[in-house]
């Protein structure tokens, strides 16, 4: 959604002649927002804030484009996060990992950018927290839109335009996914899966229950149990889906009082739930610490630093 705002014209959004960006994050997601907002002619100066600004001047140099900063930030200050938004941009993009930063840093990364007056986008769902600063924001004449990416972003965006063309909506159902093609390198392991994003954050979502609307109650499902079977026209074929969620927040911002079903599923490959299922039966993605050659590590923090090596 990012990419289809920059060639939408960022200047005719913000309505200013130009437009100066700062990305916070720089990690999977910021390298590509970064990547794809220096093919607009409208952006003049992008900084690219990271705790790890040796590693962004590495990929600032590879990129070669002369509107590009490196800015080392530490998301956790607040003073200096407002300090940096307070240099002049028109709009922020977080990518942020709010998994592993909390939830209390995203919501003061977004009060930050309130008090320093500059608009705000990021990739995470809006949830009630979020929407609880509409006011603050307004009074301040700041736009904050959260969940802009593709898994929140694209799929409400079409749920949204699918509503304003009905007359009633019973139920929403959302599938999303995205997976390596068949025979790739990305492929060829026992998940069939390439990191693409945060991956302790996909740890985190295949555990636990998930909230979801069945038959106009809320209930709570075993995300790996029971995917349903999915086919997709080749070369793709058979998948799986199974229970990630529901965007809960629709049913009072689009008006949904007679819904009667809403949950969001994850595609994957055949496989990946049965893989999920057999790590947490041997607690492998427990958090508690284990003492490993006398030093504390928990079975979680080892898969995600196993995932974040052999799974890129």
């Amino acid at each position: 959604m990012i990419k289809a705002l920059i060639y939408h014209s960022l200047s005719e959004f913000f309505k200013v002649s130009y437009v100066r960006v700062l990305v916070l994050g720089i990690g999977k997601m910021g390298t590509v927002i970064i990547r794809d907002l220096i093919e607009s002619e409208d952006v003049v100066e992008i900084v690219a804030a990271d705790l790890d600004v040796r590693r962004v001047q590495r990929y600032i140099e590879l990129l070669g484009d002369k509107r590009l900063r490196a800015q080392k930030v530490d998301a956790t200050n607040y003073s200096s996060l407002v300090s940096l938004m307070e240099r002049g941009f028109d709009v922020i993009i977080s990518s942020l990992n709010y998994v592993a930063l909390g939830p209390v840093v995203r919501m003061n990364v977004i009060k930050a950018a309130i008090e320093a007056e500059v608009n705000y986008i990021d990739l995470v769902s809006p949830n009630l927290d979020v929407l609880s600063l509409d006011e603050t924001a307004k009074k301040a004449n700041v736009t904050i839109i959260p969940g802009i990416g593709v898994d929140p972003g694209i799929d409400l965006f079409c749920v949204g335009y699918g509503v304003s063309k009905l007359d009633k909506v019973k139920k929403i159902n959302i599938y999303c996914g995205g997976f390596p093609q068949k025979n790739t390198p990305g492929y060829r392991n026992p998940f069939h899966y390439k990191i693409t994003f945060a991956w302790n954050s996909v740890v985190k979502a295949v555990h636990g229950k998930a909230k979801v609307l069945l038959n106009g109650n809320i209930v709570e499902v075993n995300k790996l149990e029971n995917p349903e079977k999915i086919f997709f026209p080749e070369p793709i074929g058979e998948c799986e889906a199974w229970f990630s969620g529901a965007r809960l927040e629709l049913i009072d911002l689009l008006n949904l009082q007679d819904i009667e079903e809403l949950w969001s599923k994850t595609v994957r490959w055949p496989g990946y739930c049965e893989m999920w299922r057999k790590f947490i039966d041997l607690h492998l993605t427990d958090e508690e610490p284990l003492i490993v050659k006398g030093c504390k590590i928990s079975p979680r923090d080892f898969i995600v630093a196993w995932g974040n090596k052999y799974l890129q």
